[in-house]
């Protein structure tokens, strides 16, 4: 390694860090102006973002290390068909910005797990909440590992303190600073987010075109295995229906059901703006799937015909990415500081967004409703829950050593999970003639099966078949680092492994076990509300679902005229901002007395 790769690295992480304590630091004099409430600042900014740093800030959240690390080993091992769920943001954004936007922003709320207290009941909305605290603190902490192992297979960093360094370093300035803070700093992340599959993809063409390159011909490429598989099986993951239709609910989560993601929308300063804010938010994240696709597919060139695991050189296949840096990369004086800073970035983007999100639900949903004099306090509550968060995920990405492949894990666990979620949402907005007992049952009975789905898999270790590789194109001066037998029980690995298990919803890949899920969720909420009679007991809240089916539902119930609606839904918005400014006049009044 050479020095100008640590220089170039730890300018650029120490920059990135440095800008994001610089919005932090900046924030406080926002804070004292007294012109908004504390906690609109910290978790809203005051509704005065503009609209394209939040959209930016919403792609940078979601583009975790996972993706820089992981996914590319996944598209070399298992085929490139996950570029297919990039197309589905843009088949499903109308359903976001038409139906579900204009609810939530309309009703003036901060967190989505407000409007779902709002629409049922607490017991529902703090039990989503667990969940969703649950499955964000994997995926952040899954994000810091990844981030660490990039670390410790190129500079032999130790992994406990490169875990340390990463997670407490976002957990710093998210603390001090909000989301302001998070939003602008995830906007400079994103572009060096974009530098690093950049320096692979062009270091991986500069060397195939080099005279007497060792690499696989590219004429007996199978691109249909590879990406255009499109038989219908439902226990296949690596196909096309998987990931365009199977991959729904955690794509209709990442428009606009994680909070994350719902918290930009929320504080968009008018509700055209939180529309294009989802709209410019879907295709950037298109936009960025290109070069981690491109990335993957560079690798694939260059290694499926000298397969560093058959060759002894990894152990995992979530070492492929970091060998190439070691091995190839590196040639080339500053690209490797450039990528491992792109890496970080990634992680500590993550890791901020994930936990100003998850403050932001404890404070409004949680603390706030059984405290009443949490407005005095705001801002100590929510640094002490950012501190208190970030080194729960950062202690949690520890395991993620015992997990198997980051990326599968990471698909795994987020898409089980979000389908309950996404139905529960549906529910809410969909279908004002649902309430909380059906919304309830209907949630429970999934997550409980997406739980038993999800670990039935992961004791099976079912794996989808890898793609062909061999060691025939090996150059002559390498050396073999593996025995025989070792190479033998590694290339029978790479065969399309046989399911022992009979029962047909076990064997379900876990993208469709996700899709019908969704709508499982959605048939036993509406199934349950029949059969309790809360579906004709006229306790509808229309003002809490969409217009379009509540005209539906009017039509064939009989319910309250459209101006009768309006009027309650006007009042409920009312209700909610007297709240807030009552909110601010005492948060206003505890910040004079202090």
């Amino acid at each position: 390694m050479n020095v100008l790769e640590y220089v170039l690295f730890g300018v650029l992480v120490l920059a990135n860090l440095s800008l994001g304590l610089w919005f932090s630091l900046r924030q406080k004099h926002c804070r004292q102006s007294g012109s908004n409430s504390a906690a609109v600042e910290v978790f809203l900014g005051s509704r005065t973002l503009m609209m394209l740093p939040l959209a930016a800030s919403t792609v940078a959240s979601i583009l975790s290390s996972t993706g820089l690390v992981a996914l590319p080993a996944h598209y070399y091992a298992y085929g490139w068909h996950v570029q297919w769920g990039a197309v589905t943001p843009l088949l499903l954004f109308p359903l976001a910005t038409r139906v579900f936007v204009p609810v939530i922003y309309d009703l003036g709320v901060t967190s989505i797990f407000e409007y779902i207290r709002m629409r049922f009941n607490s017991a529902i909305s703090f039990t989503a909440c667990a969940i969703y605290i649950f499955l964000t603190q994997s995926v952040g902490a899954i994000s810091i590992f990844a981030a660490s192992l990039a670390l410790e297979t190129v500079f032999h960093a130790p992994v406990l303190w490169c875990n340390i360094a990463i997670g407490l370093s976002g957990t710093v300035y998210t603390a001090l600073g909000g989301l302001r803070g998070v939003v602008w700093t995830d906007c400079v992340q994103l572009l060096m987010i974009l530098c690093a599959p950049t320096t692979i993809i062009a270091k991986v063409i500069i060397d195939f075109m080099l005279p007497g390159a060792a690499t696989h011909p590219l004429n007996d490429l199978d691109i249909r295995k590879y990406i255009a598989e499109y038989s219908l099986d439902f226990t296949s993951e690596e196909n096309v229906w998987s990931y365009i239709f199977g991959a729904a609910a955690p794509t209709m989560c990442r428009l606009c059901f994680d909070q994350v993601v719902a918290q930009r929308l929320l504080a968009s300063r008018t509700l055209k703006d939180a529309k294009r804010n989802a709209i410019t938010s879907s295709v950037l994240l298109f936009l960025v799937f290109v070069p981690l696709f491109s990335m993957g597919v560079a690798l694939t060139i260059w290694f499926r015909g000298c397969d560093p695991v058959l060759l002894g050189a990894v152990d995992r296949i979530d070492q492929i990415l970091p060998y190439y840096i070691t091995t190839h990369l590196v040639q080339v004086p500053g690209l490797v500081g450039i990528f491992l800073a792109g890496v970080v970035c990634a992680a500590t983007s993550t890791t901020s967004s994930t936990i100003n999100s998850q403050a932001a639900i404890l404070y409004v949903d949680v603390i706030a409703p059984r405290w009443k004099d949490s407005t005095r306090h705001v801002l100590l509550i929510t640094r002490c829950m950012a501190l208190g968060l970030g080194i729960t995920m950062t202690v949690y990405s520890m395991v993620c050593a015992y997990m198997g492949s980051l990326c599968r894990v990471f698909l795994m666990m987020y898409t089980c999970l979000t389908s309950p979620y996404v139905g529960l949402c549906l529910l809410a907005v969909l279908f004002p003639f649902v309430h909380s007992k059906g919304a309830g049952v209907g949630t429970i009975v999934t997550v409980i099966f997406q739980l038993w789905h999800i670990t039935n898999s992961m004791q099976k270790g079912r794996t989808p078949p890898k793609m062909p590789v061999s060691l025939d194109y090996c150059p002559a001066n390498v050396t073999f680092h593996t025995s025989t037998s070792k190479a033998f029980n590694i290339s029978r690995s790479f065969e399309a492994p046989g399911s022992e298990e009979s029962f047909y919803l076990l064997r379900m890949s876990y993208h469709w076990s996700s899709f019908f899920g969704v709508f499982a969720t959605i048939a036993i909420g509406v199934l349950v509300s029949a059969l309790t009679g809360e579906m004709w007991n006229k306790k509808e809240q229309p003002e809490l679902c969409s217009d379009l089916l509540v005209k539906i539902w009017r039509k064939r119930t009989h319910l309250r005229d459209g101006s009768e609606l309006e009027e309650k839904r006007t009042s409920k918005i009312d209700e909610h901002n007297s709240n807030a400014e009552t909110l601010d006049l005492l948060t206003v009044k505890a910040e004079s007395h202090v």
